[in-house]
């Protein structure tokens, strides 16, 4: 087979993945986006933290939900075999998230005082962008 054969057939392999991935990838983002919405009013409204403070719990705790939607049902191919390291290079992606997500919601509640629940949805569709596509190459290739 040719070579350009063969980088054609990987891009149709790849192509054809990222089409299944991503709409699975967003199914468990929203499901984690619940638990991470869901603790962030906890947090906040329930218990009194501060805005970023109940931000940053509640966003790693829906990092779990993302972790474990990922490796079960989103990504077929895993280019770490060790689950213990596969997990802390996703949490370090997922912190890279983070600083993603907080400087979203800070700009949208101090800057553009949107008010929290819309600076919270334009910060989780920045990181989600950001967490698929580096998650996507750095782990799940």
């Amino acid at each position: 087979m040719s070579d350009i054969a063969v980088r054609t057939r990987q891009t149709d392999t790849a192509t054809a993945a990222a089409t299944v991935e991503l709409p699975r990838y967003f199914a468990v983002s929203v499901a984690a986006l619940g638990v991470d919405v869901s603790f962030l009013w906890l947090l906040h409204d329930g218990v009194g933290l501060h805005f970023m403070a109940a931000n940053a719990i509640a966003f790693l705790l829906g990092s779990v939900v993302a972790y474990l939607g990922s490796v079960i049902w989103v990504f077929q191919k895993r280019r770490i075999d060790r689950p213990t390291r596969e997990f802390a290079l996703f949490v370090a992606i997922g912190l890279g998230g983070l600083l993603v997500n907080e400087a979203m919601l800070w700009t949208g509640v101090v800057l553009v005082d949107a008010g929290l629940a819309y600076a919270k949805f334009a910060a989780a569709g920045a990181s989600f962008a950001f967490n698929f596509v580096v998650r996507k190459f750095l782990l799940f290739n």
